[in-house]
């Protein structure tokens, strides 16, 4: 699966960080039972102790949590990574998407954004490296979007920021190039490493503050497309 690069215009596949059952035909024709990381249109990273070999083709099975949804794909193991949970994961890229395929695949992700079931977090996130900007005090600052959900985001970001302050933050669409301003509450700070660079960058947790219905379907709108390609 590929990840957006930064200040990319090239089309990528956005990652939903979710966590449902995702059952797989081995060579065998039986199925397993696991549990995603991340899903997009171009594949899913699969948490296993027993990952299957890189190339090998199977038949996947994605599950609503309340399973009133379900889509099968072709997929092909394409890197095995270590987890820090102790278990091991696979990432598998879906082929032989046909149009019919991809509009299965676009109505369960829709479906999975909208999925509000017990035990599961509030809103999904869409994992998306995209740059933004952010006004503090009234001064437009850059920052780098790290993932998005229909409740708030989380950006890099330094600077005189305190938590509970308001910011004004504006969204463009890497593709459309549609603007969407949205005003946010900082809940949280946190320091995160790059796991390319190892280097440390400060970052925020915002709410979305003061939606009105017709801002909230515009994110709704905004993360369907990122999750789209």
């Amino acid at each position: 699966m590929e990840s957006p690069g930064e200040g990319s215009e090239r089309r990528v596949h956005a990652q939903v960080s979710t966590c449902i059952v995702v059952k797989y035909a081995n060579d065998l024709g039986t199925f397993d039972e696991y549990m995603t990381r991340d899903l997009s249109m171009g594949g899913v990273f699969i948490q296993t102790d027993n990952p299957q070999a890189i190339g090998a083709r199977l038949e996947i099975i994605l599950c609503l949590p309340d399973g009133s949804l379900e889509v099968a794909v072709l997929g092909e193991v394409v890197r095995h990574n270590p987890l820090t949970s102790g278990l091991r994961g696979m990432g598998i890229r879906f082929v032989l998407i046909e149009p019919a395929l991809q509009h299965e695949l676009e109505q369960f992700i829709r479906s999975l954004l909208d999925f509000k079931g017990e035990g599961q977090r509030a809103h999904p996130r869409i994992k998306a490296r995209l740059r933004v900007q952010v006004k503090i005090r009234g001064e437009l600052n850059r920052a780098l979007l790290e993932d998005i959900s229909k409740g708030g985001l989380f950006v890099h970001l330094d600077g005189d920021i305190e938590v509970m302050d308001h910011l004004e933050v504006l969204l463009v669409h890497p593709h459309t190039g549609k603007e969407i301003a949205v005003i946010g509450q900082v809940m949280h700070k946190r320091d995160l490493r790059d796991p390319r660079t190892q280097a440390i960058r400060k970052g925020i947790g915002l709410q979305f503050f003061e939606m009105s219905d017709e801002k909230r379907q515009e994110i709704a709108d905004f993360l369907q497309s990122l999750a789209s390609g």
